[in-house]
């Protein structure tokens, strides 16, 4: 069957995704662990029930067979820390450090899920959340670290993710800034003790730490883009 015959075949949403349907501005979408799509027509989910069957029988392969890398990463992108905590009490220590920091690395919207990153890093060891490169960068840091943060929100204040680098901060205060909002950049130091974890893999110099460890904090203006 062609790919233009799968998209016209009446078959409607599995039962275990109707559910999880959502209405959005963009349109009709179901958000499951393991599918996040548009839904364009009810009846026609022949593609959509055939990628979640898949999905769902591989993340129970992976359980059982305890790969916990492949069943974290099976999940869509929204739930990969929900499958995390699935397995963090099943996983030995090095192994939930690397995940963390896989799992953090790949992750948008950290600051909702403050508490629970907060939960993690506390079980994590510090060495096992970075690689060598890390490692190196994060052993010649000074022992008072300048690091910035920019935020579109005053909500978003107390973050965990910092950078040494001005011009990342400066990046994510404008990243979904709207024409006319605010945004700020804060600006504080931090003891080398007292960080978490030196990450690069998005090569954005991050810094991961409580906000309450930044010291000496200051705020200011990110002038709007032209």
């Amino acid at each position: 069957m062609s790919l233009f015959e799968d998209l016209q075949k009446v078959e409607p949403l599995h039962s275990e995704l109707r559910k999880y349907l959502r209405t959005t501005v963009i349109g009709r979408m179901v958000h499951h662990p393991f599918c996040v799509d548009y839904i364009p027509d009810l009846e026609r989910c022949n593609l959509i029930n055939r990628r979640y069957e898949q999905k769902k029988k591989m993340a129970e392969d992976f359980l059982k067979d305890k790969k916990w890398e492949n069943f974290v990463f099976i999940h869509d992108r929204p739930y990969r820390l929900d499958g995390l905590l699935k397995i963090c009490n099943e996983v030995d220590r090095k192994t939930l450090s690397e995940l963390t920091a896989s799992v953090w690395t790949d992750a948008e919207g950290l600051s909702i899920n403050k508490k629970v990153w907060k939960m993690l890093f506390a079980r994590c060891s510090q060495p096992d959340l970075m690689d060598e490169s890390e490692k190196e960068k994060f052993a010649a840091l000074p022992e008072t670290v300048t690091v910035y943060r920019g935020i579109d929100t005053k909500k978003n204040v107390h973050g965990l993710s910092w950078t040494t680098e001005k011009s990342v901060a400066i990046w994510f205060a404008n990243r979904f800034r709207k024409k006319g909002q605010d945004a700020w950049l804060i600006e504080g130091q931090v003891k080398r003790s007292k960080i978490i974890a030196f990450l690069e893999q998005r090569e954005e110099s991050e810094v991961i730490c409580l906000s309450k460890d930044v010291r000496n904090k200051k705020e200011s203006i990110v002038p709007e883009r032209k």
